[in-house]
């Protein structure tokens, strides 16, 4: 009779699996990568996977033709998220200045979103926001983090025009009575 257990060893696979962008890892048959020996011929091979954070745990165990099994051979295999969050900014605006001033206060520019399948409480930075615009172009940028260190950015522009037109003092009129009475002209009183 036949007491003696198969053995597994000689694990040659990966030792870690890049998670796709849905933070699935690839299906694997991982029982090709041990060397498996019975002394009396094997019945099969099995593996059972457990995820548990960013490991998954596989166990192989092989039964022979007489019933016997394995302890369960086990190896660990770091999961690794490689996708970026996927970002959403605020849409890019236009506004006219605020009367009287070279630029617009806006207390609303909108709010990025974020969102990662293996991640639900991404980190969303944001740059260049204001609360005075000046007139012209303002970039505002927003990066997200996810737990694994992936990034994505994006960015919002707010223009704001100078809407007023200029105003023009001129000097009060002068009344002369010869050319050479007429005073010379300064510029610089010009507004």
């Amino acid at each position: 009779e036949d007491g003696t257990k198969p053995k597994v060893f000689n694990y040659t696979g990966p030792t870690s699996l890049n998670l796709d962008e849905n933070c699935r890892y690839p299906e694997i048959d991982f029982t090709q990568y041990v060397t498996v020996t019975d002394n009396c011929g094997l019945n099969s091979v099995q593996q059972h996977l457990d995820v548990t954070g960013s490991f998954l745990t596989i166990q192989i165990t092989a039964k022979d033709n007489a019933g016997n099994t394995n302890t369960p051979f086990s190896k660990i295999i770091d999961l690794i998220d490689i996708t970026p969050p996927v970002l959403t900014c605020p849409f890019s605006f236009t506004v006219n200045s605020d009367p009287g001033s070279c630029g617009a206060n806006i207390t609303n520019i909108g709010t990025a979103k974020a969102t990662d399948a293996c991640d639900a409480n991404v980190r969303i930075q944001v740059d260049g926001e204001k609360n005075f615009y000046p007139v012209g172009n303002t970039t505002i940028t927003y990066t997200a983090f996810d737990d694994a260190g992936n990034t994505a950015t994006c960015i919002q522009t707010i223009t704001v025009l100078d809407w007023e037109k200029p105003e023009i003092v001129c000097p009060a009129p002068v009344s002369v009575s010869c050319v050479a009475d007429i005073p010379s002209v300064n510029i610089a009183q010009v507004t």
